[in-house]
Protein backbone atom coordinates (compact mmCIF):
# COMPACT_ATOMS: atom_id res chain seq x y z
CA UNK A 1 0.00 0.00 0.00
CA UNK A 2 1.62 3.50 -1.10
CA UNK A 3 1.20 6.81 0.56
CA UNK A 4 1.24 9.86 -1.07
CA UNK A 5 1.67 12.99 1.01
CA UNK A 6 1.23 16.44 -0.68
CA UNK A 7 1.96 20.14 0.20
CA UNK A 8 2.27 23.63 -1.07
CA UNK A 9 5.64 24.41 0.73
CA UNK A 10 7.99 23.40 3.76
CA UNK A 11 6.53 24.81 6.99
CA UNK A 12 6.21 23.84 10.43
CA UNK A 13 3.48 21.95 9.76
CA UNK A 14 4.70 20.44 6.82
CA UNK A 15 7.64 19.35 9.24
CA UNK A 16 4.91 18.00 11.78
CA UNK A 17 3.10 16.14 8.88
CA UNK A 18 5.94 14.39 8.06
CA UNK A 19 7.12 13.40 10.97
CA UNK A 20 3.95 11.51 11.65
CA UNK A 21 3.17 9.81 8.48
CA UNK A 22 6.96 9.48 7.43
CA UNK A 23 9.17 9.07 10.30
CA UNK A 24 6.72 6.00 11.68
CA UNK A 25 9.51 3.20 11.39
CA UNK A 26 13.27 3.40 11.76
CA UNK A 27 16.53 3.31 10.73
CA UNK A 28 14.79 3.76 6.63
CA UNK A 29 16.31 4.51 3.77
CA UNK A 30 15.13 7.82 2.19
CA UNK A 31 15.38 10.01 -1.43
CA UNK A 32 15.49 13.37 -2.31
CA UNK A 33 15.11 14.52 -5.29
CA UNK A 34 15.59 18.42 -5.97
CA UNK A 35 13.57 20.12 -8.99
CA UNK A 36 16.72 21.03 -11.12
CA UNK A 37 19.49 18.31 -9.58
CA UNK A 38 21.78 19.01 -7.02
CA UNK A 39 23.08 22.57 -6.44
CA UNK A 40 24.26 25.15 -3.41
CA UNK A 41 20.58 25.83 -3.06
CA UNK A 42 19.40 22.05 -3.01
CA UNK A 43 22.16 21.64 -0.52
CA UNK A 44 20.68 24.38 2.12
CA UNK A 45 17.08 22.14 1.63
CA UNK A 46 18.85 18.46 1.75
CA UNK A 47 20.72 19.34 4.92
CA UNK A 48 17.86 20.45 6.59
CA UNK A 49 15.41 16.99 5.87
CA UNK A 50 19.15 15.09 6.41
CA UNK A 51 18.80 16.36 9.93
CA UNK A 52 15.14 15.72 9.98
CA UNK A 53 15.38 12.05 9.10
CA UNK A 54 18.62 11.51 11.04
CA UNK A 55 16.98 11.51 14.56
CA UNK A 56 14.97 8.69 13.14
CA UNK A 57 18.09 6.66 12.39
CA UNK A 58 17.22 6.74 8.98
CA UNK A 59 20.05 7.80 5.28
CA UNK A 60 18.53 10.34 3.50
CA UNK A 61 20.14 9.80 -0.18
CA UNK A 62 20.21 13.05 -2.14
CA UNK A 63 19.35 12.30 -5.93
CA UNK A 64 20.71 14.56 -8.81
CA UNK A 65 17.94 14.51 -11.82
CA UNK A 66 19.57 16.44 -13.59
CA UNK A 67 21.90 13.49 -14.92
CA UNK A 68 21.02 10.20 -16.16
CA UNK A 69 20.39 7.85 -13.81
CA UNK A 70 22.80 5.19 -12.78
CA UNK A 71 22.38 1.40 -11.74
CA UNK A 72 23.22 1.99 -8.36
CA UNK A 73 20.64 5.06 -8.33
CA UNK A 74 18.10 2.39 -9.63
CA UNK A 75 18.71 -0.20 -6.83
CA UNK A 76 18.72 3.00 -4.29
CA UNK A 77 15.08 3.38 -5.71
CA UNK A 78 14.20 -0.13 -5.15
CA UNK A 79 15.28 -0.23 -1.37
CA UNK A 80 14.26 2.99 -0.36
CA UNK A 81 11.37 3.75 1.97
CA UNK A 82 10.50 7.11 0.78
CA UNK A 83 10.86 9.51 -2.27
CA UNK A 84 10.63 13.69 -1.21
CA UNK A 85 10.88 15.80 -3.86
CA UNK A 86 11.08 19.40 -2.92
CA UNK A 87 9.75 22.55 -4.85
CA UNK A 88 11.02 24.01 -7.89
CA UNK A 89 10.01 25.04 -11.42
CA UNK A 90 7.39 22.41 -12.17
CA UNK A 91 8.44 22.23 -15.53
CA UNK A 92 12.35 21.85 -14.94
CA UNK A 93 11.58 18.69 -12.80
CA UNK A 94 9.75 17.23 -15.40
CA UNK A 95 11.42 17.63 -17.64
CA UNK A 96 14.59 16.28 -16.01
CA UNK A 97 12.74 13.12 -14.66
CA UNK A 98 12.01 12.62 -18.11
CA UNK A 99 15.20 13.08 -19.70
CA UNK A 100 17.71 11.54 -17.60
CA UNK A 101 15.69 8.56 -16.54
CA UNK A 102 14.30 9.35 -13.59
CA UNK A 103 10.21 8.64 -14.38
CA UNK A 104 10.29 5.53 -14.80
CA UNK A 105 11.54 4.93 -11.75
CA UNK A 106 9.19 7.12 -9.53
CA UNK A 107 6.31 5.62 -11.57
CA UNK A 108 7.09 2.44 -10.06
CA UNK A 109 8.33 3.55 -6.78
CA UNK A 110 4.43 5.13 -6.76
CA UNK A 111 3.10 1.47 -7.46
CA UNK A 112 4.90 -0.57 -5.04
CA UNK A 113 3.14 -1.05 -1.46
CA UNK A 114 4.93 0.31 1.82
CA UNK A 115 6.89 3.19 -0.04
CA UNK A 116 5.68 7.06 0.58
CA UNK A 117 6.06 9.75 -1.40
CA UNK A 118 6.33 13.31 -0.40
CA UNK A 119 5.69 16.09 -2.89
CA UNK A 120 6.13 19.46 -2.12
CA UNK A 121 4.71 22.36 -4.46
CA UNK A 122 6.37 21.21 -7.83
CA UNK A 123 6.58 17.67 -6.24
CA UNK A 124 3.49 17.87 -5.80
CA UNK A 125 2.19 18.61 -9.60
CA UNK A 126 3.96 16.05 -11.34
CA UNK A 127 1.87 13.58 -9.67
CA UNK A 128 -0.66 14.20 -12.23
CA UNK A 129 0.12 15.61 -15.36
CA UNK A 130 0.80 19.65 -15.47
CA UNK A 131 -2.78 21.81 -16.22
CA UNK A 132 -1.88 24.26 -14.20
CA UNK A 133 1.30 25.82 -12.74
CA UNK A 134 2.70 29.61 -11.82
CA UNK A 135 5.86 28.62 -12.73
CA UNK A 136 7.61 29.64 -16.48
CA UNK A 137 7.87 26.98 -19.12
CA UNK A 138 11.62 27.05 -19.31
CA UNK A 139 12.42 23.91 -20.89
CA UNK A 140 9.81 25.00 -23.52
CA UNK A 141 8.04 21.16 -22.78
CA UNK A 142 5.34 20.50 -24.89
CA UNK A 143 4.31 16.81 -23.09
CA UNK A 144 3.05 17.96 -20.22
CA UNK A 145 1.85 14.43 -19.40
CA UNK A 146 3.63 13.83 -16.24
CA UNK A 147 3.66 10.60 -13.76
CA UNK A 148 -0.58 10.49 -13.94
CA UNK A 149 -0.62 8.56 -10.73
CA UNK A 150 -3.38 10.68 -9.19
CA UNK A 151 -6.46 11.77 -11.08
CA UNK A 152 -6.45 15.48 -9.59
CA UNK A 153 -5.56 18.62 -11.00
CA UNK A 154 -3.09 19.93 -7.77
CA UNK A 155 -3.38 23.70 -7.67
CA UNK A 156 -0.56 24.40 -5.67
CA UNK A 157 -0.41 27.86 -3.42
CA UNK A 158 -3.80 28.48 -4.00
CA UNK A 159 -4.68 31.58 -2.06
CA UNK A 160 -8.65 31.61 -1.67
CA UNK A 161 -8.87 35.41 -1.19
CA UNK A 162 -6.58 36.97 -4.23
CA UNK A 163 -6.17 33.78 -6.43
CA UNK A 164 -7.08 34.14 -10.37
CA UNK A 165 -6.92 30.42 -10.95
CA UNK A 166 -10.78 28.98 -10.10
CA UNK A 167 -10.78 25.63 -9.25
CA UNK A 168 -13.94 24.70 -10.48
CA UNK A 169 -12.86 25.28 -14.27
CA UNK A 170 -10.27 21.94 -13.96
CA UNK A 171 -11.25 18.25 -13.56
CA UNK A 172 -11.46 16.98 -10.28
CA UNK A 173 -9.00 19.81 -8.70
CA UNK A 174 -7.18 19.84 -5.39
CA UNK A 175 -6.32 22.75 -4.04
CA UNK A 176 -3.25 23.11 -1.70
CA UNK A 177 -2.93 26.28 0.25
CA UNK A 178 0.43 27.59 1.82
CA UNK A 179 -1.16 25.87 5.21
CA UNK A 180 -2.99 22.75 3.24
CA UNK A 181 -1.61 19.54 2.72
CA UNK A 182 -3.44 16.33 0.89
CA UNK A 183 -2.61 12.45 1.75
CA UNK A 184 -3.34 9.80 -0.77
CA UNK A 185 -3.33 5.75 0.69
CA UNK A 186 -3.57 3.56 -2.44
CA UNK A 187 -4.70 6.41 -4.88
CA UNK A 188 -7.53 7.33 -2.38
CA UNK A 189 -7.90 10.67 -1.15
CA UNK A 190 -7.86 10.15 2.79
CA UNK A 191 -7.14 13.60 4.29
CA UNK A 192 -7.49 16.94 2.74
CA UNK A 193 -6.96 20.16 4.58
CA UNK A 194 -7.27 23.33 2.30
Amino acid sequence: MSKVLLVSHFSQKAVRLYKTTLLTKTNQIGMFMPARGISEKSEVSYNVWKELVKSNGDELIQLDNSTIINEEEKTIFEKAAYLIVPGGNTYILLDNIKRNGYFNEIQSFLNTDNKTYLGMSAGAIITTDISISRDENEPNLEDLAALGYLNHTIIAHYEKDSDSRDPSKYNNSLILSNDGFAIFQNKDLVEHVI
